[in-house]
């Protein structure tokens, strides 16, 4: 059996991630691919994590992708990606993502980092988004 967090812990995750609202994902149009044949929109997910070895064992990732949010989490399963997820990964968020998706490539990579942000101001302890894009600092006021 999976471990799941309390349902609380959550609730606060789903509660953060609602707060935020996709401004393109009406003009996104999923089949439409650019003139070198790619697709053009981009979907962000949050996938749980469980470590029993940390203060707070569970914990989510959050990345974006140009794939499906489910083919994107098969490819962390089999090591494409940041490692902490094929270690400690658990299932997909649902949850978190369904209302923002698709998007515009440029608003996915900040909605990456806006979800990040709210989710480690709900208190979700151990918010991570991999080695190459960590969410930029808090200012010390």
């Amino acid at each position: 059996m999976r471990p799941e967090p309390p349902a609380e812990w959550i609730g606060a995750a789903v509660d953060a991630a609602r707060t935020l609202r996709s401004y393109t994902r009406w003009e996104a149009i999923q089949w439409l691919k650019s003139a070198n044949g790619r697709y053009t929109t981009r979907s962000v997910y949050a996938i749980l994590l469980h470590d029993p070895m940390r203060p707070e064992p569970f914990g989510i990732y959050v990345g974006w992708t140009h794939h499906a949010p489910n083919e994107r989490y098969r490819e962390h399963k089999k090591g494409e990606g940041f490692s902490d997820v094929q270690k400690y990964h658990v299932r997909l968020l649902t949850e978190l993502y369904r209302h923002l998706n698709p998007m515009k490539p440029k608003e996915a990579v900040e909605m990456e980092k806006a979800l990040y942000r709210a989710l480690k101001a709900a208190g979700i302890g151990w918010v991570t988004m991999g080695n190459k894009r960590r969410a930029p600092k808090e200012k010390k006021k």
